[in-house]
């Protein structure tokens, strides 16, 4: 690797005339995926299954903890998205972290838990709600459990 000072002084030399550098490279920055930590343990989910009495805090969960979604990709998944018939939950491209999409074949837990969520509701609307409002962040919550 160059020292600082020398990386300063490659522009120096294109632009020198005569020129020192007969021409300059140029990097494009890839886009970074960062690796995701804090994953939750079996014994962990547990326990958070057992406390939990809404039924968002029990579904967004659990959906999170089957198929390793992103937050952003289940606060913001609509019912139209959801479907019972195949059981499957799909992501539609642009909406990943990668940008591709993806469908997701449901397991019979989260089936049961999302038939409540998305029961009465339109296409448009969000899967999880509280009183009436998407949950845009379960932080919130503030870990009470009703």
């Amino acid at each position: 690797m160059f020292p600082p000072a020398e990386l300063y002084q490659w522009p120096t030399g294109y632009e020198h005339k005569p020129r020192l550098v007969r021409e300059l490279l140029r990097f494009s920055r890839l886009k970074e995926n960062l690796a995701r930590k804090g994953f939750v343990r079996a014994e962990q989910y547990r326990v958070l299954e057992k406390c939990a009495t809404a039924l968002w805090l029990k579904s967004l969960p659990a959906t999170v903890y089957e198929f390793g979604f992103r937050g952003g990709e289940l606060t913001g998944l609509k019912v139209g998205q959801v479907d019972l018939k195949d059981s499957t939950i799909c992501l539609d491209p642009g909406e990943t972290k990668n940008e591709e999409g993806r469908t997701i074949r449901m397991t019979n837990e989260v089936i049961d838990l999302l038939k409540q969520c998305v029961a009465g509701k339109s296409a448009n609307d969000f899967v999880f709600t509280r009183d009436g409002k998407p949950v845009l962040d379960f932080r919130e919550h503030g870990g009470r459990s009703a």
